[in-house]
């Protein structure tokens, strides 16, 4: 589940990066690869329904249990909002994403939604939102190349092309969600925004959840409700949590910076995991991806 969190490009960061807020970098990315993971091995004993609509629905319970004592019941208009935004980032993106993973792998998985945010840097400049620099174009090229030779050189192995297609379809709703989520949530307590958006993606993919559960065999057991916790406790609310930390404490742009981290973790912990095969090649191929970031969320120093 993605936080889909407004925030202020041009906020100041409210402390420089110490080693804790590195540790909290890392943990974070970690978290975040460590979902693809979690949600291709739950694909063992459950389908893709089943498991996006329990972890969507775990998730939104949590957050707006914990927002309630300071947020009330957001207004019907407000509702509305909220349900297009969790569609996007919760019923389309988790759940096509979900779909895809039996394709592919899940080292592939993070290094598409990595192109989340060059995708909303592309979008932005290309919408009259935001401009798009010398350096921010070089940083996008070498973003999209690093993820387009690291996709390609594995269609030759355990992927396949229809996976990574559902792949990206599920990346573009998740940057569209991006794009609306700040002017979406104005006004709305951030655990109560994210929370309502899970709770209805969920809430949608519950109907297919069932259909599919009778269809196939669920193998109910220790191994599926822990990847599951881990889904939703995990990787949504904690995830969710130490991501608005490390916005609070060095600013968006440089916490966005952190995106570059899953994908080569991704592929470790599949490979670590899953048996998943891992190359030289594809190992260096994220690197233009983790300068193509830093360089595409890179802002110019303000005049005075």
């Amino acid at each position: 589940m993605t936080s889909g969190l407004p925030t202020r490009p041009g906020t100041a960061p409210a402390a420089p990066a110490s080693p804790a807020v590195l540790a909290g970098a890392v943990f974070w990315a970690l978290i975040w690869a460590g979902a693809f993971v979690a949600t291709k091995a739950a694909l063992r004993w459950a389908p893709p329904p089943v498991v996006v609509s329990a972890r969507c629905i775990m998730a939104g319970g949590v957050l707006l249990a914990a927002a309630a004592p300071r947020a009330g019941r957001p207004t019907r208009r407000v509702l509305g909002r909220l349900a297009l935004l969790g569609m996007l980032n919760n019923a389309a993106y988790l759940g096509l994403m979900a779909y895809a993973l039996p394709s592919i792998s899940a080292g592939t998985a993070a290094i598409l939604s990595a192109s989340t945010p060059l995708l909303v840097v592309c979008t932005a400049a290309a919408l009259g939102q935001d401009k798009l620099t010398a350096t921010r174009t070089i940083g996008l090229a070498l973003g999209f190349a690093g993820i387009a030779a690291t996709s390609l050189s594995r269609l030759n192995g355990a992927d396949r092309p229809e996976g990574v297609l559902l792949g990206v379809v599920a990346v573009l709703a998740l940057a569209t969600g991006t794009l609306l989520t700040p002017r979406l949530t104005r006004g709305v307590d951030a655990a109560t925004a994210t929370g309502w958006q899970a709770i209805i993606g969920g809430a949608f993919l519950f109907v297919p959840a069932l259909l599919t559960a009778r269809m196939h065999t669920l193998h109910l057991g220790w191994q599926l409700a822990g990847t599951l916790l881990f889904l939703g406790v995990g990787a949504s609310v904690l995830g969710m949590t130490l991501w608005l930390g490390l916005i609070r404490w060095v600013g968006p742009t440089a916490a966005s910076l952190a995106q570059f981290m899953p994908p080569l973790l991704g592929i470790a912990l599949g490979h670590l995991l899953l048996g998943e095969p891992i190359t030289t090649f594809e190992l260096l191929a994220t690197l233009p991806v983790a300068v193509g970031i830093t360089l595409a969320l890179r802002r110019p120093p303000r005049r005075l």
